[in-house]
């Protein structure tokens, strides 16, 4: 069954309000693949064009007031009459920390539902970590569907001569994704799947510094006891091999560990 343009509109409009502030264009086609599968990627992609404040060309669908606004590529925050108006704001430094602050409007975090995903999602993760560089002044290259599971480096983007990689992994939650098994209960405790998490970024990070040994290489992890304690175990060999760590908060701030 074809889905129409009024009804696609109206599921991205539902979309948009119920993602956290900001949000990628991944988590909006993720978002549509665990509510709305019946809707083609192609269509969305179109309505998100047409949804979208900052585009340049928003289709026969442009004379709609726009859902989203674009502040970096590929991640938005919803439109509002101000957004639409004024450009992003420049970012702030902390001078007294490691924090990368965002000029972005922070947002409360809420509580996840059994249809809402957790913060420390990978996506979610990948988003924070995107607007940071994104309001730091980075120019953000590619950013991976996280999703879907593509192949590549979860984020790359350059500022200047400088170019990073960044390898993002989420924390395990203790249930399942998939809202059929949503009652069961998982096997695998998440603090043990996190360490497999946890050589994983630490495997493609590797292997990204050993084919671009001019790149930075960065793993981002959600703030967890867990992650906390591999990685003071492996710091002085990632010290050694110019591997970096950041450290995503629930708020949305990221830290990085020098």
């Amino acid at each position: 069954m074809t889905v129409g343009e009024e009804t696609i509109w109206a599921r991205l409009d539902e979309c948009v309000q119920s993602l956290t502030e900001p949000f990628t264009a991944a988590e909006i086609m993720s978002w549509f693949r665990r509510h709305y599968p019946d809707v083609k990627e192609t269509s969305l992609r179109a309505h998100i064009q047409s949804a979208n404040s900052t585009s340049p060309d928003r289709g026969t669908l442009g004379y709609r007031s726009p859902l989203i606004t674009r502040i970096q590529h590929g991640v938005y925050v919803r439109a509002t009459d101000d957004r639409q108006r004024a450009p992003a704001p420049p970012a702030s430094t902390d001078r007294g920390s490691n924090r990368l602050v965002a000029s972005v409007p922070p947002t409360s975090p809420t509580p996840a539902t059994p249809d809402e995903p957790e913060w420390h999602t990978e996506a979610r993760v990948q988003a924070m970590v995107v607007t940071h560089l994104a309001t730091h002044g980075w120019q953000i290259l590619s950013v991976a569907d996280t999703a879907s599971r593509a192949h590549g480096t979860d984020i790359v983007a350059n500022k200047g001569s400088e170019r990073i990689g960044v390898e993002v992994k989420g924390f395990p939650s203790k249930r399942y994704a998939d809202p059929a098994r949503a009652q069961e209960k998982k096997p695998t405790q998440p603090s043990t799947q996190a360490r497999t998490w946890y050589a994983n970024a630490l495997l493609s990070a590797l292997r990204l510094k050993s084919r671009q040994p001019s790149l930075t290489a960065v793993m981002a992890f959600p703030e967890f006891v867990t992650y906390r304690s591999l990685y003071a175990d492996t710091k002085p060999c990632l010290d050694q091999i110019g591997v970096k760590v950041w450290w995503v908060s629930e708020d949305g701030a990221v830290t990085a560990d020098e």
